[in-house]
């Protein structure tokens, strides 16, 4: 019905149905057969009722398997571990398998001095063999409920079959890993000791894909069969290596005082390799790049891109902690870092910290309270840097050479606009906390103020530089809360127990200081800046919507003089209203444990309060996209001629630009509070009985079997979409998940 109301002739509803025939095969005698025909094709579609969700949206099976040893003497120790994984994909044969090993050896030499030496390495390998350009997720709600696997031809995408959809290309990637490490720690005298560390960790990462000339896209990209097929192979080489040095000492007196001083070095290098290859022309079976016809020229000639990255840091730390009379803890810390990503005269940052614990329950007024078992205060400020993604490029000119030559000579071109005045970001972090200890439960409250200072951001500039945006420092911010934690201990018996887990948190944000600046905008198409000094940094901006004009169906909104408007009008910053956050100022976890003998059942739930997210106009259809999926009830609640009232959807004939507009901008009627529960896992968990492990001679030392399911269910009142994403179904499905773990 919505098909044949908005009268597009790609789609079905409308194609077949007697209005349309009779309006364009009017002239012809068999115009009666014709209806009839369409009537019948009409009956057989809607006989179909294929449910997309079930057919796409897999639940994810996860298998997980570990075993390890341990053994070996005072002087000499070992230990060995291995792992599986299996990963089962959202797509038909899609799977990752990831297996590990690990070797550690541990030998001390007399009293003072000990060496570990660890050994690792990594194999996996992700395989999609029916590889899709299209999410499951976005089909579910573009494929017609009429159509389903076996239809030769879709009308949501018309010439294609599904097999076309999802069967486009098949690929795998496979990593390759190793680490090695080695660590001595020597005991120069009672209280110093010296220890030092070096290892590296390689990974070799290789992925292939492959498009086969008989897939859609290449009988339809209008080459000759024999440039048909394409193959894209990458391989990189990922470096890293770290040293350390370490000098502590460390002294306590009395039983009732301690006192720890350290000090340490670092040094960081990562270096990355990567080569591709991309071809056309792919002949017979062979699953490699040979397979490439080098003799094409012109939009399919093989291409071959590289890159070569290096990054430095160093660092310096020394440290200080003490504690007097077992109650009073005092610690302070500083580092010195430097990395090779910023400009020369701002590569040294500073990082440092200074806290406070204080125990009270040691004094006698609370000593003597039965029904308190411990009460601690806690306090730090500290001041910290972070890089947040700065890469050489963003400070350093950075060129690329391009690939193709022009007039006999090879054009190179900026990576990014430099900014040699980039910095790091400055943060600044106060926490305060209380700790309470009951018989049967536990209490801590902690508050938090995080204040950064020259915050980084990718900010807009003038297109006629050739680039879009520039990294830049644009300010301060600050974001500040309170955390709090609960867990009590409902039962606890010889064989059974039950716990209780809760936590909150309760956050706000505000933007300080803009370098200057009023306000900041995230794009220059945007009417609403992102960051307005005094303003949080979440806002959900929106229009006064006054519904939909029963007369033209056009929507009405309220500027900031008080007159109604209609889609078309240009608004302005003034006429948008604060609507709520688009994060949840409030939000935390609750679980429940139950215990019985080996058997224990975890249920964990997550909550998030007090966000606000717009409706997904995504899917609801006009004449453009009427041969794909619709919202549920759009024909009811859509304005279709003069006299419609309390309407949802606008007049689907309007001008493109007018519906768009109504699509994309917030409003009071659009944009609605998102509180969700979402029941986050349950977990299953057997250990095995000491029984069965001494009738086995105590080979195996420990060992447990697993079950876990996890993203089960989410509720909400917000049914438009997914209340945290925004999608019309939630981004993660149910995930199942198998675990053996055994050690010996």
């Amino acid at each position: 019905e919505l098909e044949r109301r908005l009268r597009a002739p790609a789609a079905p509803g409308y194609r077949f149905s007697e209005e349309y025939i009779r309006r364009v095969f009017s002239g012809l005698p068999n115009i009666e057969e014709l209806v009839h025909a369409g009537q019948q094709t009409l009956d057989s579609l809607r006989g179909i009722e294929t449910d997309w969700y079930r057919e796409l949206v897999r639940p994810t099976y996860y298998q997980r398997h570990t075993l390890s040893l341990r053994g070996g003497g005072n002087h000499t120790s070992y230990s060995f571990s291995g792992g599986f994984f299996h990963h089962g994909g959202r797509l038909k044969g899609q799977r990752t398998l990831r297996g590990t090993l690990r070797l550690g050896l541990e030998q001390r030499i007399g009293a003072h001095f000990a060496a570990r030496l660890s050994l690792g390495g990594s194999y996996a390998r992700a395989e999609t063999p029916f590889g899709s350009d299209y999410d499951p997720l976005e089909l579910v709600y573009r494929l017609n409920p009429y159509e389903s696997k076996e239809s030769h031809v879709l009308y949501s995408y018309p010439g294609r079959s599904f097999r076309d959809l999802m069967e486009q290309y098949s690929s795998f990637r496979t990593t390759h890993g190793a680490d090695v490490s080695l660590a001595c720690s020597w005991q120069i005298i009672k209280g110093l000791e010296l220890a030092a560390s070096t290892g590296f960790d390689f990974s070799l990462q290789g992925g292939l894909q492959i498009t086969s000339p008989t897939a859609w896209r290449e009988l339809k990209s209008g080459v000759p069969a024999a440039q048909r097929g394409k193959l894209v192979e990458s391989k990189s080489i990922d470096l890293n290596s770290t040293s350390t040095l370490r000098l502590t000492y460390s002294h306590s007196w009395q039983e009732q005082h301690e006192l720890t001083l350290g000090c340490d070095a670092e040094y960081h290098l990562a270096r990355l390799e990567g080569l591709g290859v991309t071809g056309y022309g792919l002949f017979g079976n062979v699953m490699s790049a040979a397979a490439i016809d080098n003799g094409i020229t012109g939009l399919r000639r093989p291409r071959v891109n590289g890159q070569k990255v290096q990054m430095r840091d160093v660092g310096l730390g020394f440290l200080a902690g003490a504690t007097v009379f077992r109650q009073y803890d005092l610690f302070a810390s500083i580092k010195y870092d430097a990395a090779s990503q910023l400009p020369k005269d701002k590569r040294w940052n500073s990082a440092w910290a200074v806290g406070v614990g204080w125990d009270l329950k040691p004094y006698p007024w609370i000593r003597t309270l039965k029904w308190l078992r411990g009460l601690n205060l806690r306090g730090s400020f500290g001041y910290t840097a972070n890089l947040a993604g700065i890469s050489p490029a963003h400070t350093i000119s950075t060129f690329l050479f391009s690939p193709e030559s022009y007039a006999g000579l090879r054009p190179m071109e900026l990576a990014a606009i430099p900014n040699q005045h980039l910095q790091a970001e400055q943060n600044q972090i106060y926490d305060l906390g209380l700790s309470l200890e009951f018989p049967k439960v536990s209490l801590s409250v902690s508050l938090y103020r995080r204040i950064t200072k020259e915050a980084l951001l990718d900010v807009p500039i003038v297109p006629s530089a050739g680039f879009e945006y520039q990294f830049q420092n644009i300010g301060t911010l600050c974001n500040e809360g309170v955390e709090g934690s609960m867990r009590i201990r409902v039962l606890e018996l010889h064989d059974w127990g039950l716990t209780f887990n809760a936590n909150a948190a309760y956050n706000r944000n505000k933007v300080v200081h803009l370098n200057g600046k009023p306000r900041l905008f995230a794009s220059l198409e945007s009417v609403v800046p992102e960051y307005e000094v005094g303003k949080p940094t979440d806002g959900v901006w929106g229009l006064q919507a006054l519904g939909i004009n029963p007369l033209t169906g056009l929507p009405a909104f309220q500027d900031a003089q008080g007159v109604e408007q209609n889609v078309y009008h240009t608004f302005t910053r003034e006429d948008y209203i604060w609507l709520g956050h688009s994060t949840p100022p409030l939000y935390g976890s609750f679980s429940l444990t139950l215990s019985w003998k080996n058997l224990s059942l975890d249920l964990d739930f997550y909550y998030a309060l007090g966000a606000y997210r717009m409706l997904s106009y995504a899917y609801v259809r006009d004449g453009s996209n009427a041969h794909l999926n619709a919202l549920r009830g759009q024909v009811a609640n859509t304005w279709w001629k003069p006299g419609d009232v309390n309407c949802r959807y606008p007049n689907p004939f309007m001008l493109s630009a007018g519906y768009e507009n109504a699509r994309s901008t917030p409003s009071t009627n659009t944009v609605y509070r998102t509180d969700l529960l979402r029941w986050s896992s349950l977990s299953l968990r057997y250990r095995l009985p000491e029984r069965l492990l001494q009738r086995m001679h105590n080979v195996i030392k420990y060992g447990y079997l697993s079950f876990q399911a996890a993203n089960i269910y989410t509720f909400s009142a917000f049914k438009a979409s997914d209340p945290e994403t925004g999608d019309l179904i939630a981004s993660l499905p149910p995930t199942l998940t198998l675990n053996l773990s055994l050690s010996f």
